[in-house]
């Protein structure tokens, strides 16, 4: 189902990722894109680009990230090498995942939805620690989504 509703918006990406290495977002391309499917929440998993404030006001509310770490903790692409880091050194025993609002530019500090710790083994290693925290990700975003989506339609009740 998932791929059904990216299908036609796939071929957008190439040109998002030219843009962004460019330094600008194809305002156009993805607001309109996004916009025709009329979405009831924009959800961000796997994506490594910021929205631009132009983008974010166009949807309210509505723009919700996935990132493997916990709240206040590891912002950015590297989040999960971050946390093994800090293990490796002595700083942290666990990591995690998180799902956020997105209201603006700012980097996964939005306010969270949910999130979930993944303890870190001392048979771990980088590539198990990445696995783990993926597949914790994959259960939170399901159940972060469906609670998005239920204070949505809360907030929307007359």
């Amino acid at each position: 189902m998932i791929d059904a509703l990216l299908a036609p918006h796939r071929s957008y990406l190439p040109v998002i990722d030219e843009f962004s290495r460019a330094g600008i977002e194809p305002k156009a391309l993805l607001a309109n894109a996004v916009a025709r499917a009329q979405p009831d929440l924009v959800v961000l998993a796997g994506w490594t680009h910021l929205l631009s404030s132009s983008f974010l006001n166009q949807f309210p509310e509505q723009v919700i990230n996935l990132h493997p770490a916990l709240p206040g903790q590891f912002p950015g692409r590297s989040a999960i090498a971050d946390a093994w880091a800090a293990y490796k050194a002595g700083r942290i025993t666990h990591t995690g995942a998180m799902v956020h609002y997105v209201p603006d530019e700012g980097v996964d500090n939005g306010p969270v939805i949910a999130s979930v710790e993944v303890p870190i083994d001392s048979c771990d290693t980088l590539d198990s620690l990445r696995q783990r925290t993926r597949d914790a990700e994959h259960e939170l975003i399901v159940a972060a989504t469906a609670e998005a989506l239920a204070a949505r339609e809360r907030s929307l009740r007359p």
